[in-house]
């Protein structure tokens, strides 16, 4: 199973680890896998808006098994939409 973390809100274009986030404005799972944060100019994806979109990671494992991201956002009062 994945490796539970302290969880930590912080924006979307701020991540810097891969794993397993859950998106605090919808409760969708994002899974953020080592090669999407390699070096190099720019993100792979880019979310731009008025407000920053703020994700909370739960798992250091991008590939967390759903049925466990969802106990983990549950357990931290988290909207779950996945």
């Amino acid at each position: 199973m994945g490796v539970a973390i302290p969880a930590v809100s912080v924006p979307f274009d701020t991540i810097r680890d891969p794993g397993t986030y859950v998106c605090n404005w919808n409760g969708y799972l994002l899974r953020v896998p080592s090669g999407a944060l390699g070096p190099g100019p720019g993100r792979v994806i880019n979310l731009i808006g008025a407000e920053p979109l703020l994700i909370t990671r739960i798992s250091a494992d991008p590939e967390l098994p759903v049925s466990h991201a969802r106990q983990l956002a549950s357990d931290l009062g988290l909207r779950i939409r996945f």
